[in-house]
This record gives structure tokens, C-alpha cells and sequence, in this order.
């Protein structure tokens, strides 16, 4: 609006605008913001050149604050004959805040360097101190969201140290006819069949479970002796279903046979759902106690990473 030359804005409730608003305004000769909610008027709120062509302008009775903010347009007010073309200055310029000064004439305000170096050296260490806490908060938050994997992870390094060291026997995967025998109790079949045995058989591991590789004919503890055997990896599903069920608890005892004889990197845990102190049994809390495990969650990433390190412990 190059050619404008008169503008009244009285009582919008105009607080803020922006600082290319009257960029454009060459013409503009008379300007009246009065009676709006006008807090401070800094060094962008009017362009130079706009303060010097105006012939009147008003920002009268508008809730001005007396802070250090504020003190460039005073010094401007000072230093030059601006207040000539305001026509209710001084009288209608008054402070709202702080209420120490509330009504207190705009025109007698002072601060000095003093005081707006404290506010400036206080802003700055509030700022910092909210940042760190920000930063705190959510990096408190990513661990509580991500401690499952944390926990993941230093199963990870445990393991890897364990076997750097020499603790592990590393024998190889070619030297049995399945890749893991999986224990779980049937209630948890859906999960295990459905999710856990398809994408670690898509990774192209391959396991044994009851219903589809046992021998028919065969009784149930023949099978599993023999099975076991067969499989370099034994996975075993945790959960309340399975740490009440008899035959899961036997299975478990065969597990720590198995581990006794080919160490701990011959089992593999995971906690599909968090067992209930009073459902464990001996056998179970042994294996807890002594075998690091991996925690099962239904958050995405989590689920992600679990089953990626399943598959990479089970081809250690």
C-alpha cells in the first residue's frame, strides 16, 4: 500500500504485527494505534524512515510494559523530536506491568545499564537451566521408553564378552539337523506361531516346534529328549501360562541339563510376558537367575529390535 496516508487502527486489540508491515508504507503521514494491547515497541515494530515522514502518530492508552525491553523506543523518544507528533504524550503513556509500576508515566521511566544487565544475566541462566531440563526430561523419558532395549543391548555385550573371552563354546549350527527348538506354552501359540517362528524362518533359520516336527507315534517325552538334541539353540518362551504348566517346567530342566553340558550360550530367553513371582518354580528361577534374557514389548521399535537380536543370538 505504497500510496496510503492515513491509517487508524484504534482499539483492535492489535498486540504484536509484523516487522515488514509498514516496510511498504512510503506515503504513509498519519498513524493512530491507540487503545490496542501494545506491550513494547522495539526496534522492528516501525522503520525508521516511517518515524520520520509521519506528521502524527498515536499509541496512546496501551498497557505498556516498563522493562529493559522497552528502552530503545525511549532512548529514540529522547533523542529525538518524535514526541512533537505524538499528540497525548506524555500524559496517556503510562506502564501496566510490573504492578510496582503500574500507572507509572511512561515518560519517567529510566532503567539503567545496571538493571538490564541483571535481567539480561538472568534471562540467559533461566533459559539454560530450562534447557537442561528439557533435555533431562526427555532423554529421562527415551530411556524409560527405550529401557527394554537398553536391557537388550547389554544381554548383547554380555554375551559377546563371554564369548571373546573363551567362556562360550562355539560349536556350529551345520553340526545339528534345526537351528532352535522352541519351548512355550500353548496359550501362547497365536504369538509364537503366528510372528516369532515366521519371521525367524523367514531369516531363513530353521526350527523345531511340537505340532508340526515331532514324530507321530512317538510319545511326547521321547520327542522332546530327541528334538532338543537335534537343535543347536534351545528358545524358551516365558510367561505365567507357561511358568504354571508341569510339562513346561520339565522342559525347563531339560533346558538347564542342556545348558550345564554346552554352556549358557545354548540357551536363548525371552520374556513374552512378565511372570508373577508366585507362579515360579525353582527350575524356572534358576534359570532366570543364572541366564541372561531377552524382554518382549509391543512397542514397534521395541519388537523390531528384539526380533533382530533373537536372530543375531541364535547365529552366535
Amino acid at each position: 500500500m505504497p500510496f496510503l496516508q492515513k491509517l487508524t487502527l484504534i482499539g483492535n486489540k492489535i498486540a504484536t504485527w509484523n516487522p515488514s508491515t509498514f516496510k511498504n508504507m512510503t506515503n504513509l503521514r498519519n498513524l493512530h494505534l491507540d487503545g490496542n494491547l501494545i506491550h513494547i515497541v522495539n526496534k522492528t515494530s516501525f522503520p525508521t524512515v516511517l518515524l520520520n515522514k509521519l506528521k502524527k502518530i498515536g499509541i496512546s492508552s496501551n498497557p505498556f510494559w516498563c522493562t529493559c525491553d522497552q528502552r530503545r523506543f525511549l532512548d529514540i523518544l529522547r533523542s529525538t523530536n518524535i514526541t512533537k507528533k505524538m499528540p497525548n504524550w506524555p500524559k496517556y503513556y503510562s506502564c501496566a506491568y510490573p504492578d510496582n509500576l503500574r500507572n507509572y508515566m511512561l515518560s519517567r521511566y529510566r532503567p539503567t545499564d545496571a538493571e538490564c544487565e541483571i535481567v539480561y544475566f538472568t534471562s540467559i541462566i533461566i533459559i539454560a537451566v530450562c534447557s537442561v531440563l528439557i533435555f533431562v526430561f526427555f532423554l529421562a523419558l527415551i530411556l524409560y521408553r527405550c529401557h527394554i532395549n537398553l536391557k537388550n543391548l547389554l544381554y548383547f555385550a554380555r554375551v559377546h564378552h563371554r564369548i571373546k573371552k573363551g567362556y562360550l563354546k562355539l560349536t556350529s549350527c551345520d553340526d545339528f539337523d534345526f537351528g532352535a527348538f522352541v519351548e512355550y506354552c500353548d496359550s501362547d501359540r497365536q504369538w509364537i506361531h503366528g510372528d516369532l517362528i515366521k519371521r525367524l524362518e523367514d531369516k531363513g533359520l530353521k526350527i523345531c516346534i511340537h505340532h508340526r516336527d515331532f514324530e507321530v507315534g512317538e510319545s511326547i517325552i521321547n520327542n522332546i529328549e530327541k528334538f532338543m538334541k537335534k537343535s543347536w539353540k534351545i528358545i524358551v518362551i516365558m510367561s505365567n501360562d507357561f511358568a504354571k504348566n508341569e510339562w513346561c517346567q520339565w522342559e525347563v530342566n531339560l533346558a538347564l541339563e542342556r545348558r550345564r553340558h554346552q554352556g549358557v550360550n545354548s540357551l536363548v530367553l525371552i520374556m513374552y510376558r512378565q511372570t508373577d513371582s508366585k507362579h515360579m518354580t525353582s527350575g524356572l528361577r534358576k534359570l532366570l537367575n543364572t541366564t541372561p534374557y531377552l524382554i518382549f514389548t509391543e512397542d514397534l521399535g521395541e519388537r523390531m529390535f528384539g526380533m533382530l537380536s533373537l536372530t543375531v543370538l541364535i547365529s552366535l
